[in-house]
């Protein structure tokens, strides 16, 4: 399965093996290039939980793709932002994670 969420500055993108979730890197300061990337690799098997929620930032209510990650007794909550136009997109990949790779939680938009 190939599928990629994108926003503003970044793209998610999930394949047989996992994740791969890349951003640009934010600008140190205004007015300034920014040629660095974040790049996160997540196996399927650090993968705990996936679900959709909404977050208020700046007084906006934006999607996030919320993945639980964990490696042992020590888990983190990994938010990937996408855009609206998305969402259907966000919940395909969601209800196929809850049904292909034993995560625990099904999907949900709070």
């Amino acid at each position: 399965m190939l599928l990629q969420l994108r926003n503003t500055n970044g793209i998610l993108v999930s394949t047989n093996f996992g994740f791969i979730h890349a951003t640009d890197e934010p600008c140190i300061r205004p007015k300034i290039f920014s040629f660095g990337v974040n790049v996160s690799c997540v196996a399927f098997d650090a993968l705990k939980s996936a679900q959709l929620v909404k977050k208020r930032i700046y007084g906006k209510l934006l999607p996030f793709l919320r993945l639980e990650i964990a490696h042992g007794q020590v888990s983190l909550d990994f938010d990937i932002p996408f855009d609206e136009s998305n969402l259907k997109d966000a919940e395909d990949l969601v209800y196929f994670l809850t049904k292909n790779v034993r995560v625990e939680e099904e999907a949900c938009i709070l």
